[in-house]
């Protein structure tokens, strides 16, 4: 007997992204992709938003927010899903990542400039500043992780003063904190890195942040002079990054932080160091 036909095949969809395995990228329309169902974001550090836990989400304006708006059978998100849910675990704590399914919520999508025509062309991507949640940043260019991390970086703000010289060592050490309390970070690199930025962010009225190169001896020569010693630090190059606290308000030599550079850790330790001046203050 002759053989049966064939099954048709699965549905297919031209979309308006293309892109790197894992996430997708807008641009010019791009392959025929499968159907597929809503993305997962359960045990992942990916927060689902909604009208009703929008406001609390999203209350502080200190918080930087990365909100990937979305149509639930959109598959290109379906592909994107993944890579958007390692982006959210390799920001965490520095930015809140999000998404919102704007098939649920039509209507406060297009609140926020999201509507349907839009998101034909696939995810709409907006970061929301600090201090600027009234005035959101849409991501624009093809979508990858490394390309979402940059855009967070580029947004992130930093309070961190790159000291290069002994000019700049003086102006710093003149510098006024209401403890007076000095973070030094000596480091290989010369730029500020994403972590050292959200730490300065988040602490910049209590202490002041700094970002030392190893290179700049000039300047760990200039703040020993000013009774900031710390050219043992590189002493040890395969040591380093390392950071030091300086408390001058209570005559304390600066002091090497031992615990691990982590932000979570980092942040936990820098407001228990609040904490403990606020509390010396008091008993003076």
């Amino acid at each position: 007997p002759p053989f049966p036909p064939p099954p048709p095949p699965p549905p297919t969809f031209v979309t308006g992204m293309g892109g790197m395995p894992g996430m997708g990228g807008r641009g010019r329309r791009g392959r025929q992709q499968r159907a597929a169902g809503p993305p997962d974001f359960k045990k992942s550090s990916v927060r689902v938003l909604s009208p009703d836990s929008w406001r609390s989400e999203t209350k502080s304006p200190k918080l930087i927010i990365l909100v990937a708006f979305y149509k639930p059978n959109d598959p290109v998100f379906a592909e994107a899903a993944e890579g958007y849910k390692e982006l959210g675990k390799s920001l965490e704590g520095y930015v809140k990542v999000a998404a919102v399914d704007c098939g649920q919520h039509q209507a406060f999508c297009e609140e926020r400039g999201v509507g349907r025509k839009l998101l034909r062309q696939g995810p709409v991507i907006k970061l929301y500043g600090y201090r600027a949640h009234d005035r959101p940043r849409s991501f624009n260019g093809r979508i990858s992780p490394k390309a979402l991390h940059k855009f967070v970086r580029k947004n992130m703000p930093s309070f961190a003063t790159v000291i290069r010289d002994s000019i700049d060592a003086k102006n710093f050490i003149g510098k006024k904190a209401s403890t007076g309390t000095k973070i030094f970070l000596i480091s290989k690199k010369t730029k500020v890195s994403l972590l050292y930025s959200s730490l300065s962010k988040d602490f910049h009225q209590h202490v002041g942040f700094a970002l030392i190169p190893s290179s700049a001896h000039s300047a760990l020569r200039s703040l020993k002079k000013l009774g900031v010693d710390m050219e043992d630090a590189i002493l040890d190059e395969n040591a380093l990054p390392v950071i030091y606290i300086h408390h001058p308000s209570i005559g304390e030599k600066p002091r090497r932080y031992r615990g691990k550079l982590t932000y979570q850790e980092l942040r936990k330790y820098v407001n228990t160091l609040i904490k403990r001046l606020k509390k010396i203050k008091n008993e003076l």
